[in-house]
């Protein structure tokens, strides 16, 4: 129990660290492992950027926006409100992030929750990460 413990904390720790684009890649990586051709990634269009999303899962209408930017408050806003002006039929909006850190900053999924009720808002930290892939069975 020890190990795995420790295994979490160092995931964790190596993920809080990822910046920017290292960050993104290791999200991608982590959703093509455990979602395999389901997850989709888009690729930025320029100036158009990615329309508030990263990835995601057509038969599920999930979406995943992938953030390690600092002012985790306004890119949640800002990624959900381009994600769903611009991609319809979206069931459930991931924010992922390794930035999270108050309750405050948690606090705009609810606004956005109450502004699209029909869509469900879920918030990812690198700490679930690293408890998911501490749980996932090892490789043969």
């Amino acid at each position: 129990i020890k190990f795995i413990l420790m295994e979490i904390d160092i995931i964790e720790l190596l993920l809080e660290g990822k910046h920017g684009h290292e960050f993104q890649d290791y999200c991608e990586r982590y959703f093509d492992a455990l979602y395999g051709c389901d997850f989709q990634r888009v690729a930025t269009h320029g100036s158009k950027g990615d329309g508030g999303k990263d990835g995601y899962i057509p038969q599920t209408k999930e979406y995943f926006a992938i953030s390690a930017r600092n002012d985790v408050k306004a890119k949640i806003r800002l990624d959900f409100i381009n994600c769903v002006t611009k991609n319809y039929n979206i069931e459930i909006f991931n924010f992922v992030t390794n930035r999270i850190s108050t309750s405050d900053e948690l606090a705009i999924v609810d606004k956005l929750k109450t502004d699209k009720p029909d869509i469900k808002i879920n918030v990812i930290t690198h700490k679930h990460s690293g408890q998911n892939n501490a749980d996932a069975p090892a490789a043969n």
